[in-house]
């Protein structure tokens, strides 16, 4: 099992999870601590930790946060604020940590390549594996790639099918489930909901060899089929 354990950037908020990241690791899992700045200190040796906010300033983000809520500051100052003022300066605080932490978790030896994503992913700060490019010719660019990940469509399937190459098809509307399962039985790629892919399945989808080696055999099952001038002979023949 992969744990990752991310409490606030502070000493107080991570030596407390330590005992039970430490029997997480006795017991053979993998366990990482993603914190900051004070919350690194805290963290024994032994215990792999990752910088999820360098430069991380709680100072700066809680002054932020009072000027913004002058009121709440006021009843803070008086004891009186309750959770009120916790959960802004920590809500604050989980906003810096968010991106970083999904950068850290989504992370697959791979480098991603998303052709023609959303306007508004573009203009996201992607982890370092990722980049993003207008239209391509997908059949051009398979045979360069490890994996295919896509929205089921039967172009998609079949390009993939014919360069020999593992593919993710994700289920969907219309006859997208149908080619996903179809992929998914013969074992030349996996069919899965978007909401349910995780790192772990794309590392699987890279790395598994018997998913490798379906895709593999399909191309050249494919690949012995009569190409398009035999079947213009046929056709012709047909007059």
């Amino acid at each position: 099992m992969r744990v990752l354990l991310v409490p606030a950037p502070l000493i107080g908020h991570v030596a407390p999870l330590l005992p039970l990241a430490a029997a997480l690791r006795d017991a053979g899992h993998e366990v990482l601590v993603a914190t900051a700045a004070d919350g690194l200190r805290a963290v024994r040796p032994g215990l792999p930790a990752h910088d999820v906010a360098p430069g991380f300033d709680l100072g700066r983000t809680a002054r932020r946060v009072l000027l913004r809520h002058p009121l709440i500051a006021r009843a803070e100052l008086a004891g009186t604020a309750g959770t009120r003022g916790a959960g802004l300066l920590f809500g604050a605080v989980n906003d810096q940590l968010a991106d970083p932490v999904v950068a850290v978790a989504a992370r697959v030896d791979a480098e991603f390549v998303l052709v023609r994503p959303d306007a508004r992913l573009v203009r996201r700060r992607l982890p370092g594996n990722v980049r993003t490019v207008d239209w391509i010719p997908i059949p051009a660019a398979l045979p360069a790639s490890a994996a295919l990940v896509h929205h089921g469509g039967a172009g998609s399937v079949l390009s993939a099918l014919v360069a020999g190459v593992p593919q993710l098809a994700t289920v969907g509307a219309g006859d997208r489930r149908h080619h996903a399962e179809l992929v998914a039985a013969r074992g030349a790629g996996i069919a899965a909901r978007t909401r349910d892919i995780t790192a772990d399945t794309l590392a699987r989808l890279v790395t598994d060899a018997g998913l490798r080696d379906a895709a593999r055999q399909v191309g050249a099952e494919i690949a012995a089929m009569p190409g398009p001038g035999e079947l213009v002979r046929r056709l012709e023949s047909l007059r």
